[in-house]
């Protein structure tokens, strides 16, 4: 009797034990991917593509993020949080830069403090091809897709297509493009234009236009974008058309408008863009720490510039290009500040983004008598500097950053005139007193 008493009590302790230990399980954190492969079909060398996971937690305690490597230098990831609430997400930018030709596969590893599966992957594959030489004058003209008229988007494109031919253009057959687009595996999913353009360019081609029309209450509205491989943006136009025996002359004609002034349209499109990146990156820049850049000097220096060296000290570092009207008033004024800078506290460098023409720059620089050090920005920064410059640099000269001893940065400004010294030069005088 006392044996089987003594049984009983080991049963009970047996499943309290059990009790505590699913308890224990069920109050920890638990981490899961909303997908755990990415094909990106194909690139082109050197280009690069981006992605979103989401990483939730469904567990009951908070979810520690201790850490995202990857197998590749080639493969960046954004910004994200170190924990995540229970019931609550993340989401993971993954940029992969194409870095060398053929298959490729790369993982992507989050470490995190759920205990059942402290190490998640994510897998990256795709083919990667070398860039072709871009047809000049090719062109392809998709048929507007127009679900009223099927046959009016056929005529639309036909009616472009001779058009064309007579301003000397090339236009070929969609099929091969459209056959590519079809079959990448983010169709349906990317927006059309993005897989435009990366097929546009795998295939060499020069310009597509595509576009859609749709009904309104007082007619039709025509959406054109044009595609040219050789600028980062696409072009577009709309247009409202009462009825559709208008649709085709104004298709045609609009895009004889926009072939004919090409330059200074993406000129246009250009400097918008410019603006808008660099207003972006002012927000998100602005009283936050400077990225650590490293850039090769080309004067004043050897090896390579870092400006983490430099923190304690208040660094401006100047952007410039030697065809940049303005860039010369801003060096004259540099020069004149390092003349008069007795002390090391602060550092004054400037960056030239004419990466082609290094020997030229030097010139230039003994020129305008720059007696700071010059650094280049070159084409084949490492991955993750040239991710780090891309959110840095707007792409427009002059470009100033003042960055004080603690490493923020404290102004940020593109362009140039004698009424920016006098702010840049009290804004100096600040941060140069403060510890």
């Amino acid at each position: 009797m006392g044996r089987e008493v003594d049984m009983r009590k080991v049963l009970v302790l047996m499943a309290s034990v059990a009790l505590i230990c699913a308890g224990c399980s069920g109050n920890s954190p638990k981490a899961e991917l909303s997908n755990t492969e990415w094909d990106f079909g194909e690139l082109l060398l050197k280009q690069k593509l981006s992605t979103d996971i989401v990483i939730r937690n469904v567990g009951r305690s908070p979810l520690d993020i201790e850490g995202i490597r990857s197998t590749c230098d080639c493969v960046l990831v954004g910004e994200y949080p170190g924990q995540i609430a229970p019931g609550d997400s993340a989401i993971l930018t993954i940029t992969y830069i194409a870095d060398a030709v053929g298959e490729q596969k790369k993982t992507v590893y989050i470490e995190t403090n759920d205990k059942e599966n402290s190490l998640l992957s994510f897998k990256i594959k795709g083919m990667v091809s070398e860039v072709p030489e871009i047809r000049d004058s090719s062109f392809v003209v998709l048929p507007f897709e127009f679900p009223d008229n099927m046959r009016a988007g056929l005529s639309v494109a036909n009616s472009i297509e001779e058009m064309l031919v007579d301003k000397g253009f090339h236009p070929e057959s969609g099929t091969p493009l459209v056959e590519r687009i079809k079959s990448d595996p983010g169709y349906l999913k990317q927006g059309t234009d993005e897989l435009v353009k990366k097929y546009a360019a795998i295939l060499g081609l020069n310009f597509v236009l595509f576009g859609d029309i749709r009904s309104n209450p007082t007619g039709y509205i025509m959406r054109l974008f044009l595609i040219d491989t050789r600028f980062d943006y696409y072009i577009p136009k709309q247009i409202f058309v009462s009825d559709t025996a208008a649709l085709i002359s104004l298709a045609r004609d609009t895009t004889a408008f926009v072939m004919d002034n090409l330059g200074s349209i993406e000129s246009k499109i250009y400097r918008e863009n410019i603006q808008a990146k660099w207003l972006k990156n002012r927000m998100k820049m602005m009283n936050k720490p400077a990225p650590p850049i490293e850039l090769p000097y080309l004067t004043g220096g050897k090896g390579k510039f870092r400006l983490a060296d430099y923190k304690g000290k208040v660094v401006l570092m100047h952007f410039f290009s030697e065809e940049c009207e303005h860039c010369e008033e801003e060096i004259e004024w540099l020069s004149k500040l390092d003349s008069l800078n007795t002390n090391d506290n602060l550092v004054i460098v400037a960056v030239s983004i004419d990466a082609d023409d290094p020997d030229g720059v030097k010139e230039y620089a003994e020129e305008k008598g720059i007696t700071y050090p010059v650094l280049l920005l070159p084409f084949d920064l490492p991955p993750a500097q040239d991710a780090i410059m891309e959110d840095f640099f707007s792409g427009m000269t002059p470009q100033i950053f003042v960055i004080d001893k603690n490493g923020l940065v404290r102004e940020d400004i593109v362009g140039f005139n004698k009424k920016l010294t006098s702010k840049l030069e009290n804004l100096l005088k600040t941060v140069s007193l403060e510890g």
